[in-house]
């Protein structure tokens, strides 16, 4: 959840430099959602399994918040901020991956063993989206 907080900051600050208060706005709601997210997580570690469940269901809900403004950039900018664009794409590339590790296609035919490759892709796309977004941030501020 703090990944998915940290990615959206940078991208709302970039869309809205000119709208001080839109900014404020989009960076307050998404902190209180984040917020609220982790400390609801966090009273409901009586049952594991309800936990893991539920963790996955507010990470969705969190990111789907998390390009609300990116969306409102791309819609109403008309050269929206390369950093935008960037964080649509790599939460695009994020979602075929988890629908990937969802459906757990090797897993499922039962030739892979007991090792898990679709969690293990879902993480390496992860890994490589959150290092081109992190260029990315680095070339904005440089």
């Amino acid at each position: 959840m703090a990944l998915i907080y940290t990615t959206a900051v940078p991208s709302i600050a970039a869309a809205h430099r000119q709208q001080s208060y839109l900014r404020s706005v989009y960076l307050s709601g998404l902190t209180s959602l984040a917020i609220g997210k982790i400390s609801t997580i966090l009273a409901q570690t009586s049952d594991a399994s309800m936990a893991r469940s539920s963790f996955h269901w507010d990470c969705l809900w969190l990111g789907f918040w998390a390009l609300v403004p990116s969306v409102h950039a791309l819609q109403t900018q008309e050269n929206p901020p390369p950093l935008t664009v960037n964080l649509v794409r790599i939460a695009t590339w994020n979602l075929l991956a988890a629908a990937g590790c969802a459906a757990q296609i090797p897993e499922r035919l039962g030739v892979v063993g007991h090792w898990h490759p679709s969690l293990y892709a879902m993480h390496l796309v992860l890994v490589w989206s959150s290092i081109s977004y992190a260029q990315e941030v680095w070339d904005m501020v440089l």
